[in-house]
């Protein structure tokens, strides 16, 4: 697995030498970094892709994933917050907000976080698919029961 996050980060690496503006290459490459522990290294090539695009709301997420591992709990809510700005459907955003605010011990603002939009739509699309099983395992207990019974 090793050799192909290597091979992976070669490439993207190319790929800033082609064009060094390219945000989505600079996301990848803090991605790596931030999976090998190189939180340094990982939040300049967040902030660089974020200087390029400033709304590029994966680099806010990943870069408050790198303030939560450094513990700037502050800087991550404030991360988290401006992505969700660009869209408040980024359900991994809010899962996180609700865990940055809980380690902040804000505790209306991680019950707000818990019941946003995105996670509400989540909790119903479970809930339905709960229900669902539940009725297909009756359907196949009733089949068994009148093929036993007759």
């Amino acid at each position: 697995m090793m050799r192909k996050k290597e091979e992976a980060q070669d490439w993207f690496r190319k790929a800033l030498e082609i064009d060094s503006k390219h945000s989505m290459s600079l996301n990848i490459l803090g991605t790596i970094e931030l999976e090998n522990g190189n939180l340094d290294k990982a939040e300049k090539h967040f902030k660089k892709a974020l200087e390029y695009n400033p709304v590029l709301q994966l680099s806010m997420h990943n870069l408050a994933m790198v303030y939560l591992q450094k513990g700037e709990l502050v800087e991550a809510e404030k991360q988290l917050e401006k992505a969700l700005k660009i869209n408040d459907n980024f359900v991994l955003g809010w899962k996180n907000l609700a865990y940055v605010r809980r380690e902040l011990d804000n505790k209306k603002g991680a019950k707000k976080a818990e019941k946003s939009k995105g996670n509400y739509v989540i909790f119903r699309a479970l809930k339905l698919i709960t229900a669902l099983m539940i009725f297909l395992l009756f359907l196949r207990m009733y089949k068994f029961h009148l093929y036993v019974c007759y």
